[in-house]
């Protein structure tokens, strides 16, 4: 049998061991983490989206630059952004099949998080309010179901090959989503895998400066005592944003009294920031004091 030569079985072995990659990785594979930058910024913006569902997605990619897949639902609307590193390739040919399976394979996992969207369903809302933490979560615990052939009527797409990645975006309405899931994850693990989605979201909305919908999302977290300072500092400065310094103190008060062996030392430096803001000095000095202490005791190798 022909075999070709030694170009062409090197080609081969490289489309071969990224198909492997992909497989091994079920198409969601480790996350790059990269700023957004201007491709994505091109991409968004050619894109035929509305301004705010655009700067949503911009700013999610921004707030969550360690992923490769985000969701955003907005109006009704249900939108998914996939974008997947290509490796450094010279040989031209070998490059252009990169490219072509990467962005097929982005496709494929922008679909299948629609797909994972609809799971929100079998979450009751009272617990878990938001569809797209429940979807975000899932993609978290790399939930995977042979979804890449289920219709999706009335979807669109938009894929693009920048100079690095490989991007693909689907949206569709939301009463259009007709993924049926079993075997859903529960418990303690899918609970604060949806807590760090519902302050990823969060934190979409605080970069914008849309403090009231930032705090109503972190508020969410509440019933499931989410241990995590930085989701309860954003809480506390929403509400100094937003005219209530009263209700930022006791929060951060009761924040730290909680979570105190928890924050960092640029937690601790922010906390009395936002405490001397308040004009309570003598809370704002115990922080900075605590951050002192902190670094004192890391500095000589003791306890953090």
């Amino acid at each position: 049998m022909w075999n070709g030569g030694p170009a062409v079985r090197y080609t081969m072995k490289k489309i071969c061991n990224l198909f492997a990659t992909l497989l091994l990785a079920g198409l969601l594979g480790p996350a790059f983490s990269y700023a957004l930058d201007s491709e994505l910024k091109v991409f968004l913006g050619g894109a035929p989206l509305p301004p705010l569902v655009r700067d949503r997605l911009a700013a999610r990619v921004e707030a969550e630059k360690d992923r490769t897949s985000w969701i955003v639902e907005q109006e009704g609307m249900v939108y998914s952004l996939v974008a997947l590193e290509i490796p450094e390739e010279e040989h031209p040919g070998t490059r252009k099949k990169m490219e072509l399976s990467l962005l097929s394979a982005a496709a494929i996992q922008s679909h299948r998080n629609l797909l994972l969207y609809s799971a929100g369903t079998a979450y009751p809302r009272q617990r878990y309010a938001s569809s797209e933490a429940v979807a975000g979560a899932l993609l978290s615990l790399r939930q995977s179901h042979a979804s890449g052939g289920t219709l999706l009527p009335g979807s669109h797409s938009d894929k693009a090959i920048t100079s690095s990645r490989a991007v693909s975006l689907n949206w569709i309405p939301l009463d259009n989503i007709q993924g049926v899931l079993q075997d859903l994850p529960r418990g303690k693990a899918f609970d604060d895998a949806y807590c760090a989605q519902l302050y990823g979201i969060s934190r979409s909305f605080f970069l914008v400066g849309n403090y009231e919908q930032a705090l109503e999302l972190l508020l969410e977290m509440r019933r499931f005592q989410w241990m995590n300072p930085h989701a309860w500092l954003d809480a506390a400065e929403c509400f100094f944003r937003l005219g209530e310094p009263e209700e930022g103190v006791m929060l951060l008060e009761k924040t730290f009294q909680t979570m105190e062996s928890l924050f960092s030392i640029d937690q601790l430096l922010r906390g009395g920031d936002l405490f001397g803001e308040a004009g309570k000095k003598e809370l704002q000095q115990a922080m900075y004091q605590k951050a002192r202490e902190r670094f004192e005791a890391e500095k000589m190798g003791g306890p953090k």
